[in-house]
């Protein structure tokens, strides 16, 4: 079957990294219009090992290998990186004033799934 948007598919195909985005920061957005408890949330976040975590609400976060990982979704950890990207964007031009973690451009950094804890 041939791709409708062929040029999306070679982007997606490439290994790369945004040069925007902190590895250990967490991108944090929530839906127009919704309460502030933070329960419909969404959040990119990265491990340490590249890989790229999803959370919604707060549910526990999955996550997806990069190409160093060996990760079978190789194109679904580069679309999370350009919706982290969006929601950096977004945080800086159109802030949520609704939590102080979305008053900056970045949320405080979570943990990915099978990371510890670092003591200070």
């Amino acid at each position: 079957m041939k791709a409708k948007y062929p040029e999306i598919k070679r982007f997606l195909d490439k290994p790369f990294w945004l040069p925007t985005l902190d590895p250990h920061a967490a991108y944090e957005r929530e839906p127009d219009g919704t309460n502030d408890t933070g329960d419909q949330r969404v959040t990119v976040s990265f491990g340490p090992k590249g890989e790229a975590c999803l959370t919604v609400g707060n549910s526990e976060p999955v996550s997806f290998q990069n190409y160093m990982g060996n990760g079978a979704s190789i194109r679904t950890h580069a679309a999370l990186m350009v919706l982290a990207e969006a929601i950096r964007l977004d945080n800086v031009d159109r802030p949520q004033t609704r939590s102080a973690s979305r008053t900056g451009t970045v949320a405080p950094p979570r943990r990915g799934p099978g990371s510890a804890s670092k003591a200070s």
